[in-house]
């Protein structure tokens, strides 16, 4: 069940993919000009341009979590 719950919306993350696709590419384009190796370009370029979109994910995952976890575990608890 916490598979099709976290599946969706970790591995295949829309807001992720979402603000990847908002990246401009002549900005990779440009790091690439000014002598960066591909590999430098998305650390110094792609990767910090993509933390808000990385931050949605991990919170689009984590909040179905909780409320499984607090359904599962604590409601029963209070229920006499």
């Amino acid at each position: 069940m916490y598979l099709g719950i976290v599946y969706p919306t970790c591995v295949h993350d829309p807001a992720a993919h979402a603000t990847l696709a908002r990246i401009d590419p002549a900005l990779l384009e440009a790091a690439g000009d000014l002598g960066s190796s591909p590999r430098r370009a998305f650390w110094q370029v792609t990767f910090p341009l993509s933390w808000p979109g990385i931050g949605a994910g991990v919170l689009l995952c984590f909040i179905p979590i909780v409320g499984e976890f607090v359904s599962r575990t604590c409601l029963p608890v209070l229920i006499p």
